[in-house]
């Protein structure tokens, strides 16, 4: 079975990015579709996270790595766990904001949602390392979640019916 984190993690990430940019441009412009785009963007980065999390839990239980690359998975997973810590509690700020009549989107939020942006770019960037510095869930360094050989029966199968289908 292929990494199934990798499948997963995009979505939380460009959903919490869009919620940013959703947020501050209804706060400029006073437009509340923005700022309901922005909720909802954020409680499907939230729910997204988890579950990109969890895959990635679930994930590196699975593979046969090397120490150095060991190393650099745990220190993802644990910014991992604070990242979607962080994103929980936005998530719960924004929720706050949105279903309290007396509340919006203020300086602060901005600057906070910033910051939990600008974690989840780093955390991006270490799992980018993971896989292109340390070949990690790529199958032909041989660190990855199966053998070489049996992604490459995969592949070919997969090619092989495509191109039938032309």
């Amino acid at each position: 079975m292929p990494p199934i984190h990798p499948a997963l993690v995009h979505f939380p990430i460009a959903l919490i990015v869009f919620s940013a940019i959703a947020d501050l441009l209804g706060y400029v412009y006073g437009n509340e579709t923005l700022t309901g785009a922005g909720w909802w963007s954020m409680l499907g980065a939230a729910l997204g996270g988890v579950l990109a999390a969890g895959a990635g839990y679930f994930d590196m239980t699975r593979e046969n790595l090397k120490p150095a690359a060991r190393d650099r998975v745990r220190t993802h997973m644990k910014i991992g766990i604070a990242a979607v810590a962080v994103v929980a509690a936005l998530t719960f700020w924004r929720w706050i904001i949105f279903s309290s009549p007396g509340y919006s989107i203020n300086a602060l939020y901005l600057i906070a949602v910033l910051a939990g942006v600008l974690l989840i770019f780093f955390q991006a960037w270490l799992g980018g390392e993971i896989v292109y510095g340390y070949g990690v869930g790529v199958a032909p360094d041989g660190q990855g979640t199966e053998r070489p050989e049996d992604a490459e029966k995969r592949v070919s199968a997969v090619i092989g019916k495509a191109s039938e289908e032309d």
